[in-house]
């Protein structure tokens, strides 16, 4: 860091000391309810086909992302979808994204190939996602069609298991409406 962005920079302050201190809990506190919703859609959906992980344990917290068969319950009638699963997790803002922090995510991802969001014969059907709040992004290379939810969504709640149960519930029904009207061949 340079002298002049060190000196742009307010002195620590009551507030910063507060949100320093209270980094940790709101770290712990935030895997928990990823990881609770984690479950909450595998009891719903499937099991996940990944997931972020550290090492070996899956890495729940900010960043956590999980992809998921499109069939519920991996049902084998998944063609339409080709090269393309679903996915949510927490991604941070970027450049021209529909959140100002982090957010929860939902919808689809597709791979190299395009899938249903690269073949001309879905753009009605990419339409009618967009008309139900979908958002057509690009994230780390993957092409997607996403919900988006502020974080703030959760405060509706005031236990870790509500929180994961109001994350959950909102993730389902982003999957299942994709389910429910999948892309033409």
């Amino acid at each position: 860091m340079s002298e002049r962005e060190r000196s742009d920079l307010p002195g620590l302050s009551s507030e910063l000391l507060a949100v320093f201190e209270l980094g940790d809990a709101a770290a712990r506190t935030i895997a928990a309810v990823i990881s609770a919703t984690s479950a909450g859609v595998e009891a719903g959906w499937t099991q996940c086909d990944a997931q972020a992980r550290n090492d070996r344990d899956p890495a729940y917290g900010l960043g956590y992302w999980a992809t998921y068969p499109p069939a519920k319950d991996g049902g084998s009638d998944v063609t339409p979808w080709e090269d393309a699963w679903f996915e949510w997790g927490v991604f941070p803002a970027t450049d021209g994204s529909p959140w100002e922090s982090w957010a929860l995510v939902a919808g689809l991802t597709v791979g190299d190939s395009g899938g249903p969001l690269g073949r001309a014969s879905t753009e009605s059907w990419r339409a009618a996602r967009r008309a139900e709040e979908f958002v057509e992004t690009s994230v780390d290379s993957f092409d997607r069609m996403f919900r988006f939810r502020g974080l703030d969504a959760l405060l509706v709640a005031d236990t870790v298991a509500a929180q994961a149960d109001v994350a959950s519930s909102w993730i389902l029904d982003v999957f299942s409406c994709l389910n429910a009207v999948p892309p033409p061949l």
